[in-house]
């Protein structure tokens, strides 16, 4: 189930996007430490992938990193990336 943290994230940017495909999404981690890239956002002036991180199995932050920055497993923390670009 998706976190308050990760609720707030979705309404404090306005990403529309069900809270339970990301439950979904988390339960196909298999419990393997994910980062999601579910698309791409502008915020601020700037173009930002959003990034979902799974751990556990459970959603545990949305994340937003701008195209400029590092996007490796080191730099997220994590041990897999997928992209659905699903925004």
């Amino acid at each position: 189930m998706c976190s308050h943290h990760v609720r707030e994230r979705i309404e404090s940017r306005r990403i529309e996007i069900d809270p339970e495909f990301l439950d979904y999404l988390a339960a196909k981690c298999e419990n393997i430490d994910t980062a999601v890239i579910l698309g791409k956002n502008s915020w601020l002036g700037d173009i930002c992938l959003i990034i979902l991180i799974v751990r556990n199995n459970q959603p545990a932050t949305i994340m937003f990193r701008r195209l400029s920055q590092s996007l490796d497993k080191k730099h997220l923390g994590v041990d897999k990336i997928i992209e659905i670009h699903a925004i």
